[in-house]
Order: C-alpha cells, then structure tokens, then sequence
C-alpha cells in the first residue's frame, strides 16, 4: 500500500486508517513498527484488545470473529463519524490485493490520470 499506491499518488485526497491487532503470537506492541504506514494521509491505532477487528467483523462483515489482515474502501460519500457496510470495495491479505484495489482507488487521485499513466500500474 505504501509503495505500490501512496507513494506514487501523493496528491490524492485520501485518509488511511490502520488497525493493528494482535493475533499471532509473536504479534505484540513492542515488536510493531509503526514505520510501516509513514504517509501523511496514514492515522495508525494499535488495538490490544482486537475491539475495532471485532465491531468489524460483526457490523460489516457480518461475522462472529475477528477482521485481520484486511482492508475496507470507503468513497468520499461514506459518513466521516462512522463505518458501515456500504464500502466500494473490501479484500484481504492487503499485499496482495493491491492489483484489485488500485482500480478502485484510481478515481480519488486529484489530477487527472488515465489507465495509460505510467503511474498506474497493475
């Protein structure tokens, strides 16, 4: 995400928040390196007790676990105060989906661009 999409779309008008939780056992605070997500449109929380992976899981997934190693995409429409299941787009194992999502995420660049950019790769 860092460099595949922030990296080459620093003048998009987009707001990352990054969820840490802890659910393998060598996944801890002090092991996190908060380095990882270093862009200025990046807002990180650390969440020991996995409160927001959980709200996830059941408000918008529909689901009794856990929401890890995954992402959401909300549209600028989405309300600024709250998360709901209206995303444009959802996926896991977010290093690997970065080819599905950057279409998706194309239409919030704020210059214009188009599919032959060459900052536009898939």
């Amino acid at each position: 995400m860092q460099k595949s999409i922030l990296e080459q779309y620093p003048s998009a008008e987009l707001r990352v928040y990054t969820v840490w939780v802890p659910m393998l056992w060598e996944d801890s605070r002090s092991a996190w390196d908060s380095r990882m997500m270093l862009d200025a449109c990046v807002t990180q929380f650390w969440d020991e007790q996995q409160s927001v992976a959980q709200w996830f899981a059941q408000q918008v997934d529909g689901d009794q676990g856990t929401a890890w190693d995954i992402y959401y995409l909300y549209g600028p429409e989405a309300p600024g105060n709250q998360c709901h299941p209206h995303y444009l787009d959802q996926g896991v194992r977010l290093s690997a989906s970065v080819k599905t999502l950057k279409p998706k995420f194309f239409p919030f660049c704020n210059r214009a661009l188009s599919y032959d950019d060459p900052n536009f790769r898939q």
